[in-house]
């Protein structure tokens, strides 16, 4: 789990579960997201007519999380099923996106471990040096 906290820090972790999930419950302290965690709903990939959005979309996508570069890219959900279209579509574009295979499930359980609740800004592809 120190590697996840690790990648949230200095690279960039993806959250793929729906805005309510990623926000948490206030009087639940267990809700919420891991700390650093970029929003990042996975459901956003899918274009209207229920296809994988196109090669540039989805760049524009994970450019504006923060996630193409050189830098480390994670992603996690509730279980680790709807994170596994951000690998997906990060492979596509040649990005190596890992998956954190326990994800909120597992981080959720281990009151040792921190979690952030609220609403946070994504990151912005615009200061990040390292993309290409």
């Amino acid at each position: 789990m120190a590697d996840v906290l690790e990648i949230s820090r200095y690279g960039t972790l993806l959250d793929s579960r729906p805005a309510g999930s990623y926000n948490g419950v206030v009087d639940d302290l267990r809700t919420g997201h891991i700390p650093h965690a970029v929003h990042a709903h996975s459901t956003e990939l899918i274009a209207p007519d229920g296809l994988l959005r196109s090669p540039t979309e989805l760049r524009k996508w994970f450019l504006s999380r923060r996630a193409i570069g050189g830098h480390e890219v994670g992603a996690y959900c509730g279980g680790g099923v709807s994170s596994s279209l951000l690998v997906f579509a990060g492979t596509l574009l040649g990005q190596r996106v890992g998956l954190f295979v326990g994800s909120w499930s597992a981080w959720e359980r281990d009151p040792s471990l921190p979690v952030e609740q609220g609403s946070v800004l994504s990151r912005s592809a615009a200061v990040d040096t390292d993309c290409v």
